[in-house]
C-alpha cells in the first residue's frame, strides 16, 4: 500500500528539478501557476518564494540574485541544486505541471480524510455533512490551472483598449506597397519567408532587418549559415552600395574603403545583436531575453529554421522541424515581438508553375504555426534579377504576389514597375 502523506521521489526529483531551472534563469516563477505551498522540499519552498519576491520587484531570478537575496543559504547547496535543472525548457514547465498536480492531489488526500473523519461522527446532520462536501470539492476544484482563460468582461475591455490606441504601427516594412497593405509584421507573429537555395530569402531576411533598425527598432539577427562578420559586410554593402563579394575579398579601392567607413554611421551597433550559436528556440529564447534586459528587442530575425535542433528527443526530422516551429511561434506570443525566419522549399517547387505553401520543407507545422508565409520565387533562371514575392498564407487578410528586381551582389530588392 502506498503511504500518500509522504511525497514520492519523482516528486522531490521534479521539484529540484524545477528550482534548478530557475535558478539558471530557464523559467519564471510568475508563469509556472506554482506557489511556495505546492513544493515539499524546504530549501525548494524557500527559493521559489525568494524567486517570486524578486519577479515581483522588476529583478531576475537566477542563482546570483537569489544567492545575494537569501544570505543564509549555502551557496554551494544552491550551485548543487541548479546543476539538477531540468536540461530543456518544455521540460521544466512539464515539472512544474507534475508539482502543480502533486500538490493538489495532496490536497484532496487531506479533504478524503477530513470528510471521513467528520462521516464518522454520528452527531454531525447528513446534509451539513453533504454540503460541507461539495464545498470542499468546489473549492479543491477552483485551484486547477486555467489554461489562461480570460473572461469575456477582460477580453472585450481589452480589444476596446487595443482598437482606441490607435492603428498598429508595424515594426518593420517590405517597403513594397501591395505586401505592406496586406500584412502588418507587429505583435507575437510568426512570419516566414521560403524558397530554395540562392534565390534570396536570407537577403529577404536582411532587408527586413535593416529596414527595422533603420526606422529606430532593435533587431535580434539568428544566423546558423554566416559568421557575425559575415552579416555584417552583407549590411554594409547593402548601405555603402559596393558588391559583397568584393567586400568579403577586401578588394577594395581606397575610395570603396571610404563608403564602407562611411556606412557605418548608417548602421547603429547599439540597436541589433547577432547570434551564431543559437541552435534551438530555446537558445534563441536566451538571446531574446538578455537583449530586452540590456536595453529592448523589437524584432527577431532567424536564417534560417531547418538549420536550427528542437532541443529535445523527436522521432522524425519532420517531427524536429515542427517542434522547432511551434517553438518559434511561442516565442513571439511570449515576448509579443514578431519573429521573422526562413524555410527552404522542396525539390518539388522547381516545376515550371510558382511554389505553393506544400513546398515548405519537412513539415506541414511550418504552414500551421506561421502567421504569415511569404514565398520567394525566381520564375525565369535566364533573367536573373527577376524574383516574385507571393503572400501565400496572411492571417491577417488577404493574400496576393508582386514581381520584384533583385540586384544579389548588393542585397537590394526593388518592385519591378508594371513596364518592367
Amino acid at each position: 500500500m502506498v503511504d500518500v502523506q509522504t511525497p514520492s521521489a519523482a516528486t522531490a526529483r521534479f521539484e529540484r528539478s524545477f528550482i534548478g531551472a530557475l535558478l539558471n534563469g530557464d523559467t519564471r516563477a510568475t508563469d509556472s501557476e506554482l506557489r511556495a505551498a505546492d513544493f515539499t522540499d524546504a530549501l525548494c519552498t524557500r527559493v521559489f518564494g525568494a524567486a517570486l519576491t524578486l519577479e515581483a520587484r522588476g529583478q531576475a531570478c537566477d542563482l546570483v540574485t537569489v544567492t545575494a537575496f537569501c544570505p543564509d543559504l549555502d551557496a554551494g547547496v544552491l550551485v548543487e541544486l541548479a546543476q539538477e535543472a531540468a536540461p530543456i525548457a518544455s521540460l521544466a514547465a512539464q515539472h512544474a505541471r507534475s508539482i502543480r498536480e502533486a500538490a493538489q492531489r495532496r490536497a484532496v488526500r487531506d479533504a478524503a480524510l477530513s470528510l471521513a473523519k467528520d462521516a464518522a461522527d454520528p452527531e454531525k446532520p447528513l446534509c451539513e455533512l453533504l454540503d460541507s462536501t461539495r464545498a470542499r470539492l468546489d473549492t479543491l476544484a477552483g485551484t486547477l490551472p486555467s489554461g489562461g482563460a480570460v473572461s469575456g468582461v477582460d477580453a472585450l475591455c481589452g480589444f476596446y483598449e487595443d482598437l482606441s490606441s490607435g492603428p498598429v504601427e508595424p515594426v518593420t516594412r517590405f517597403g513594397f506597397s501591395r505586401i505592406d497593405d496586406a500584412l502588418t509584421i507587429a505583435g507575437g507573429k510568426l512570419i516566414v519567408i521560403g524558397a530554395r537555395p540562392s534565390v534570396g530569402k536570407s537577403a529577404l531576411l536582411l532587408h527586413l532587418a535593416l529596414n527595422a533598425i533603420d526606422a529606430g527598432r532593435r533587431v535580434l539577427l539568428v544566423s546558423l549559415e554566416m559568421s557575425a562578420t559575415e552579416v555584417i559586410g552583407r549590411m554594409v554593402s547593402r548601405k555603402s552600395g559596393i558588391p559583397a563579394g568584393r567586400i568579403s575579398n577586401r578588394n577594395l579601392s581606397d575610395d570603396e574603403l571610404g563608403r564602407v567607413a562611411e556606412s557605418f554611421s548608417l548602421l547603429p551597433g547599439d540597436r541589433f545583436c547577432i547570434g551564431t550559436q543559437a541552435q534551438t528556440p530555446r537558445d534563441v529564447r536566451r538571446e531574446a531575453l538578455r537583449m530586452r534586459a540590456n536595453g529592448g528587442l523589437d524584432l527577431i530575425v532567424m536564417d534560417y529554421l531547418q538549420l536550427m535542433t528542437p532541443g529535445q528527443k523527436a522521432g522524425n526530422r519532420t517531427e524536429a522541424v515542427g517542434i522547432i516551429s511551434r517553438g518559434l511561434k511561442l516565442l513571439a506570443m511570449e515576448l509579443g515581438v514578431p519573429v521573422l525566419t526562413a524555410s527552404q522549399l522542396s525539390r518539388a517547387s522547381e516545376r515550371n508553375d510558382a511554389p505553393r505553401l506544400s513546398d515548405l520543407r519537412e513539415s506541414g507545422s511550418i504552414e500551421q504555426d506561421a502567421d504569415a508565409v511569404l514565398l520567394l520565387h525566381a520564375p525565369d533562371e535566364k533573367e536573373k534579377p527577376t524574383r516574385q514575392l507571393i503572400l501565400a498564407k496572411n492571417r491577417q487578410g488577404r493574400c496576393g504576389g508582386i514581381d520584384l528586381l533583385f540586384d544579389g551582389s548588393r542585397m537590394l530588392f526593388s518592385e519591378k514597375s508594371e513596364r518592367g
